[in-house]
């Protein structure tokens, strides 16, 4: 059991990142990546609702899951409500929830059949020395 100090620390932290990147990043996201695509708005909501179905199904709270895996507990609450960065869900954070939650790797699996994840967007620069001066969204399969 999380303490309310905790839990009030641990959400002033998530507003700060919230208000500082994720609202950044997702707004660029949502103006890019048309309505319901592959790493919509849209998309990402669906992508956290099933997440958060399967760690309610599993009877687990957030900050059990995140002490499993090794993540602070707002990786686990953007995730679930669908602020996760591409490279979270590109990355092991999903194999390792699907193992916390399930003991094995079916949920995850079921979860790239729908989702499709290796055909989510990232946003990729055009040139190498100057990042900043254009990008393009490209599908995350084909960024090397």
């Amino acid at each position: 059991m999380v303490s309310p100090e905790q839990d009030k620390a641990d959400m002033l932290t998530y507003m700060d990142e919230l208000g500082k990147s994720r609202l950044t990043r997702f707004r660029e996201r949502a103006a890019a990546i048309p309505a319901n695509a592959v790493g919509s708005s849209e998309w990402l909501k669906d992508v956290g609702d099933y997440w958060e179905e399967a760690r309610t199904n599993s009877g687990l709270s957030r900050y059990e899951v995140a002490g499993k895996i090794g993540v602070h507990v707002n990786v686990i609450r953007f995730l679930e409500l669908g602020m996760a960065y591409p490279e979270e869900l590109y990355g092991k954070l999903l194999p390792q929830l699907s193992q916390a939650l399930t003991g094995n790797l079916e949920s995850y699996e079921t979860f790239n059949q729908k989702y499709k994840i290796t055909e989510m967007p990232i946003k990729k620069s055009r040139f190498k020395l100057l990042p900043f001066v254009a990008s393009r969204w490209e599908p995350i399969n084909t960024v090397s």
